[in-house]
């Protein structure tokens, strides 16, 4: 392998390893409570999300459009 595509394999692991997954809690898990929502490092809330039985789900943000809003 040539260096500029170990740099390159480096490159996108440090890439990995800085994205943030934000979790939602569904069961008490060491310091966090049942709802909760945090966000974590890639590989932290990988771990996370694998337990077994699950204590957490990838978040999602449950917008509403303004036009779907009743008065």
């Amino acid at each position: 392998m040539s260096k500029q595509a170990q740099e390159k394999v480096l490159q996108e692991t440090k890439a990995a390893k800085k994205e943030n997954v934000v979790i939602e809690f569904i069961a008490p898990y060491q310091r966090y409570a049942n709802g909760d929502v945090a966000g974590f490092g890639g590989e932290k809330a990988k771990n996370i999300l694998a337990l077994k039985p699950a204590v957490a789900e990838a978040y999602e943000v449950n917008s509403t459009d303004s036009s779907e809003q009743t008065e």
